[in-house]
C-alpha cells in the first residue's frame, strides 16, 4: 500500500505542476491576496483522508472559487478544484499539496499572507472589491 500512496502523491504533484505551467505573476499581488481572502470562507492546512497534506481554500459558491482559482494560479499557486467534506457537508474548495507548494516560493509567500489576512479578519474590503472588479473587466 505504501508504493500506491507514493505513486498517487507523485501523480497529484505532476498534475499540479502541469496545471501551473504558464502561470505568470500579476502586477498587483497585494490586491490579489486581499481578493482571495475576501472571496474565501476558510483557509487551512490539513491532512486529507488519503494521507497527503494539503492547503485548502474553501468557498461558499463556485463563482467565487473560479475567480479565486484564476488569481491563485496567476500568483504561482498551482491549485486544483475539489469538493471537500471538511465541514461535514460537501463544499467547493481549491487545494494544493504542501509538497507542490514548497516548490514555489512566490506561491508559498502568497498563501502565507492570505492566511494571515483571513485569520486576523483584516481584509481590506475596498482593495479586494476593486481587484475583483478589475479581474471581471479582463474577462469581458
Amino acid at each position: 500500500m505504501g508504493v500506491y500512496n507514493k505513486v498517487l502523491e507523485y501523480s497529484i504533484n505532476f498534475a499540479q505542476d502541469v496545471a501551473s505551467v504558464g502561470a505568470v505573476s500579476t502586477n498587483n499581488a497585494f490586491a490579489d491576496v486581499e481578493a482571495v481572502a475576501y472571496l474565501s470562507c476558510c483557509m487551512v492546512f490539513t491532512r486529507a483522508t488519503n494521507g497527503i497534506d494539503y492547503w485548502y481554500c474553501l468557498f461558499a459558491d463556485r463563482w467565487d472559487m473560479s475567480l479565486a482559482k484564476r488569481i491563485l494560479r496567476n500568483n504561482s499557486v498551482p491549485v486544483l478544484e475539489h469538493e471537500t467534506m471538511y465541514n461535514y457537508t460537501k463544499q467547493p474548495a481549491l487545494r494544493v499539496t504542501c509538497s507542490a507548494l514548497e516548490k514555489y516560493s512566490a506561491g508559498r509567500a502568497f498563501v502565507k499572507r492570505a492566511m494571515s489576512i483571513k485569520s486576523s479578519e483584516a481584509v481590506n474590503k475596498t482593495v479586494a472589491l476593486n481587484r475583483i472588479e478589475q479581474m471581471l473587466q479582463k474577462v469581458k
